[in-house]
């Protein structure tokens, strides 16, 4: 490998490691902000299954915002964001490779870079 190569090579990967690290910071942002709707999405679902399989009169969740205002009132707004420690590991990992990795695979793969 020339010493051209090595530098180029170089800033390759820094721009990459940039790149991923700047979209899974985008990414954990989206997560922290979204993680309620998640949760109330998940409470209600699990409500549905339970409402059918016991035959429960009356639901306790209507509604993804009164789901939301439910939770809130209920158990505190803290309440909203259980499980937010896991989503954001997750979310750093799968949306950095995701987001982060699109471009500069898409680059690499690109004909033009390679002559053909």
């Amino acid at each position: 490998m020339t010493q051209f190569q090595g530098n180029l090579f170089r800033i390759l990967i820094g721009r990459v490691v940039s790149i991923y690290l700047s979209m899974a910071l985008l990414i954990w942002v989206l997560q922290f902000c979204t993680i309620p709707l998640d949760t109330a999405k998940v409470r209600l679902q699990l409500q549905r299954k339970t409402f059918a399989s016991e035959g429960v009169s009356l639901p306790k969740y209507r509604g993804l915002l009164g789901t939301v205002a439910t939770i809130a009132r209920e158990e505190g707004l803290a309440a909203l964001w259980k499980g937010i420690t896991a989503g954001l590991h997750r979310q750093f990992i799968y949306g950095g490779l995701r987001i982060g990795l699109y471009e500069p695979v898409c680059l690499g793969c690109s004909p033009s870079i390679h002559g053909i």
